[in-house]
């Protein structure tokens, strides 16, 4: 299929300063879902984040190979990122179709960009994680600019040896982290934090969703993307020595905690 991307959010004539910069993401969806339903799922969240937020929401290439979880709730159609290797039976070990969706994505942001970095969930979330990993080490989009912010939502790791690579060494992107307590890729996800050089992790009770925040987190996400938004107008550093010692030390992880509401 071709390239398709669906942007609810471009803001026309929007002056770049700190007053009025919003940040640009590439949203990618979950598994056998769609751009349409991430932006629906995405509605859950106040309004005062998505006023920071700039979001395309990209289809993935692959329609969907079979049942999706969010057939009684959203309407097809479904498409998917990649897939397992069917044939030898080794689920979320031998993957199919990731390096044509890296390559479709650079593609699209060669096209459509600049993008200051991405927005995943599920599958999205696994997919981002990698392609900022590899981009740090110089092994994918190296013709777009460098990604200066990516959130994370029910993300992990791709579980296979053959892309270990990309997981060896400090991701330095700023990341911001959602965990649920009943997600089942909660302790993969804990895992994948570990990879990141100062995480913001946002914590909640629920399952794998993308949760309602309450008022108090919904603060504390919204003076963070405040905060990266004012660094896009510094310039990008992809050399691990430009940071220097004193400014490495306050790097740090964060951690919060959202009250219980319904997911």
């Amino acid at each position: 299929m071709g390239v398709e991307g669906v942007d609810k959010t471009k803001v026309e004539g929007v002056d770049e300063v700190k007053s009025g910069r919003r940040i640009r993401l590439l949203c990618f969806h979950g598994f056998r879902t769609s751009a349409q339903i991430l932006e629906k799922q995405l509605g859950k969240w106040d309004a005062s984040i998505h006023d920071l937020l700039d979001l395309t929401f990209l289809q993935a290439p692959f329609p969907a190979e079979g049942k999706s979880d969010v057939e009684s709730i959203f309407p097809p159609p479904y498409f998917e990122w990649f897939s397992f290797n069917k044939v030898l039976l080794q689920a979320f070990t031998e993957y199919v179709g990731v390096q044509e969706a890296v390559e479709y994505i650079s593609k699209y942001m060669k096209q459509n960009g600049p993008f200051d970095g991405f927005l995943g969930f599920s599958q999205g979330a696994i997919l981002s994680a990698y392609l900022v990993s590899l981009q740090e080490k110089g092994l994918a989009l190296q013709d777009v600019e460098p990604l200066r912010l990516i959130v994370i939502i029910s993300g992990a790791k791709f579980p296979s040896s053959k892309m270990e690579l990309a997981y060896r060494e400090t991701i330095r992107c700023p990341s911001i982290h959602f965990i649920g307590e009943k997600d089942y890729l909660k302790t993969p996800g804990e895992e994948l934090v570990k990879l990141f050089q100062s995480p913001f992790i946002i914590r909640h009770s629920y399952g794998h969703t993308i949760p309602r925040l309450d008022a108090d987190t919904t603060l504390k996400v919204v003076d963070y993307l405040k905060q990266e938004r004012d660094k896009l107008s510094l310039p990008s550093r992809t050399d691990e020595d430009s940071i220097s010692k004193d400014e490495d030390e306050t790097l740090q992880k964060t951690d919060y905690c959202v009250k219980n509401l319904d997911a």
